[in-house]
C-alpha cells in the first residue's frame, strides 16, 4: 500500500516533465514494454529488489529491458528510482503512470454495474 503512494508521487512529478519533452506517448509505451518483461520474469524481478545487488548492476539490466530508444528523460528517472532504493515501485510504475497520462489526456476509467443486463 506504501509503494502504491509513493509511486504516485515519483509519477507526479516525472510525467509532468515527460510532458515538457512531449514524450508521454512514448514513455508509456516502453513502460508498458518493461512492465510485460518484469512480469514474465521473475528472475529479473528479483535481481531488481535483492538488496545485495549492486546499483550499477540493476541500471544495467533496466537499460536491457528499456531498450535503444527509450527516451533519455525515463533512463534518468529510473537511475533516480534506483539511487533512492525505490526499486519497488517499479511493480505499480507502470499502472500508475498510465493512469496519470489518461488524467493528462482528459481521460476517465470507470467502472459500471448494473443490476440488469444492459444493452446496446
Amino acid at each position: 500500500m506504501i509503494e502504491r503512494r509513493v509511486t504516485k508521487r515519483y509519477v507526479r512529478g516525472f510525467i509532468q516533465a515527460a510532458h515538457e519533452k512531449d514524450c508521454v506517448d512514448q514513455v508509456e509505451q516502453i513502460l508498458g514494454h518493461m512492465d510485460r518483461l518484469l512480469k514474465k520474469n521473475r528472475e529479473a524481478t528479483a535481481v531488481l529488489y535483492h538488496p545485495v545487488i549492486s546499483r550499477k548492476r540493476k541500471k544495467k539490466l533496466l537499460r536491457i529491458f528499456l531498450g535503444e530508444e527509450a527516451p533519455d528523460i525515463l533512463e534518468k528517472f529510473l537511475d533516480y528510482v534506483i539511487d533512492k532504493k525505490r526499486e519497488r515501485i517499479l511493480e505499480f510504475l507502470y499502472e500508475e503512470y498510465k493512469s496519470a497520462a489518461d488524467s493528462l489526456r482528459g481521460i476517465a476509467r470507470a467502472k459500471v454495474k448494473s443490476a440488469v443486463e444492459l444493452t446496446l
